[in-house]
């Protein structure tokens, strides 16, 4: 079966932090023909990475806690989280985490495996995640964030605080849960 799309028409609606992207594309379908016109709206990300940062020998993680204004339509909008930022260009995925865990965390890094590659909602998001594992390097600063309206409180949690969050619904940020099930089956 051919996978082809065609993209008939695209402009931008919105273009600020995140471009918004009206797209009328048509795309092959499962009985072998052509989808009629559709239009979709797609929020233009780019490129992340994330990551969990772990101390194996003391069996402890760090994570980050910020508000994130899309959460408050469920739950207060205050998200414990791995890591995570956009790729800046001309910045490998490993480089813009390793940045990233200084701005946020105040850590250097060592050791860093990647854990898996997703698409976080690929319905609406044009986002495509790195998740990595690192080890634990030196603190050289209190993290927090770099950006003037980043608002992050680190958090040094226990193996076992981190899985009882995990299992608590505690923590409801998916990367998070992604990272948190794979360090519970590879923990050493």
């Amino acid at each position: 079966m051919s996978r082809k799309v065609q993209i008939l028409d695209r402009k931008t609606v919105y273009d600020g932090y995140f471009d918004l992207q009206e797209v009328t594309l048509r795309h092959a379908t499962f009985a072998g023909g052509m989808s009629r016109a559709i239009k979709r709206l797609v929020l233009e990300i780019g490129e992340v990475a994330a990551g969990l940062l772990v101390d194996r020998q003391r069996r402890r993680v760090v994570l980050i806690e910020q508000f994130r204004l899309p959460a408050t339509a469920r739950d207060d909008g205050w998200l414990i989280e791995v890591v995570a930022g956009r790729v800046d260009p001309g910045e490998t995925t490993e480089q813009a985490f390793r940045r990233e865990t200084l701005e946020e965390a105040g850590y250097e890094v060592r050791d860093l495996h990647q854990i898996h590659r997703f698409y976080p909602a690929a319905g609406t998001l044009a986002e495509h995640m790195t998740l990595f594992c690192a080890d634990l390097g030196p603190r050289v600063s209190d993290g927090g964030g770099t950006d003037d309206d980043e608002d992050i409180r680190v958090l040094d949690w226990s193996y076992d605080e981190f899985f009882t969050a995990l299992d608590n619904s505690v923590i409801v940020d998916a990367k998070t849960i992604i990272a948190g099930q794979w360090l519970r089956q590879n923990q050493s």
